[in-house]
């Protein structure tokens, strides 16, 4: 039986994503503490709406995918696998420093609804909301 009341880790963006510039713009993503994380490509769709985000950590060879879902008014970001990560602290760590790059590339999107606020850097959000 499917809980309801759980969701999957989720950022929804208040606007759509150009992710073929995104794409353009990325840059390696690269953390060592608390978890070691590397985000080091993107994958785009041929309409270029969806993309994957490969995440690994070489410490304990976790490995999974981050999606982002671009619409005319609206981007999700999620786990894209259905493994045990995706309630990790360190899933969700991995979607907060996309989700800083996502940010920072993009001045006119701002976060609509999340339930990972605790793994986005505080002056992100802080920044954000202003």
């Amino acid at each position: 039986m499917i809980n309801s009341k759980e969701t999957v880790p989720h950022v929804i963006f208040d606007n759509g994503i150009n992710l073929e510039e995104f794409s353009s713009r990325f840059q390696n993503i690269v953390q060592e503490k608390p978890f070691p994380i590397k985000i080091d490509d993107i994958f785009l769709d041929k309409k270029k709406k969806r993309a994957l985000i490969p995440v690994t950590s070489d410490n304990d060879n976790k490995e999974f995918m981050i999606e982002i879902i671009s619409m005319h008014n609206r981007s999700t970001l999620s786990i894209f696998s259905s493994d045990n990560l995706k309630k990790s602290d360190f899933a969700k760590s991995a979607m907060g420093l996309i989700t800083k790059s996502i940010l920072r590339t993009f001045s006119n999107i701002r976060i609509f609804s999340t339930d990972i606020e605790n793994y986005i850097p505080k002056r992100i959000i802080d920044k954000n909301d202003s």
